[in-house]
């Protein structure tokens, strides 16, 4: 019996460790200027509550502009890639598209499975993205426009249970 009772507060530590948690970004009603955004040629990279942020223009044919009080713009051909602080897991991610956006897809890299569909222009619209590895890309294809991201939340998994393998678990959406 002692065994069982030992084995049981066992597996109810672990459970503990693993439990999910939210955080959102922006904190202040779709402000992304809160957070410091810092340009490098035609990059700009934000540390946003321990996440860091980088938005990278690659292949994009527009200027890109740093996040403002509305959202963050990512252009057709530019990446956002949000890296996770260490022994973070990152297991989904959430958001609101502004109806100023002009995309109108997306598609799914790597074990990120998009529960949203296509999304539409034109209206404020939820996306969402789940995995079970947190280590994977999202490809944004906005068919030569624009998708503006008013927020974004992150559901993730912290603790020694999750740690192995995991230093830098990143999201991209491109």
């Amino acid at each position: 019996m002692k065994k069982f009772l030992l084995s049981m507060m066992a597996l109810v530590g672990m459970c503990t460790m693993a439990s999910a948690e939210t955080v959102t970004f922006p904190t202040t009603a779709g402000d992304w200027t809160e957070y410091t955004w810092t340009q490098s040629g035609d990059n700009f990279t934000g540390n946003v509550g321990g996440y860091t942020f980088l938005l990278a223009k690659n292949t994009s044919s527009s200027t890109l502009v740093a996040p403002d009080t509305y959202s963050i713009r990512v252009y057709a051909g530019a990446n956002l890639t949000i890296t996770a602080p260490a022994g973070t897991v990152m297991t989904q991610v959430e958001g609101v598209t502004a109806a100023s956006s002009k995309a109108t897809g997306t598609s799914v890299q790597g074990s990120w499975k998009n529960e949203t569909g296509t999304i539409t222009a034109g209206v404020d619209q939820a996306f969402k993205f789940t995995t079970t590895t947190g280590q994977a890309s999202i490809t944004f294809d906005g068919d030569g426009k624009q998708l503006r991201i008013k927020t974004i939340t992150i559901t993730f998994s912290a603790g020694t249970a999750n740690t192995k393998n995991t230093a830098h678990p990143t999201h991209r959406l491109t």
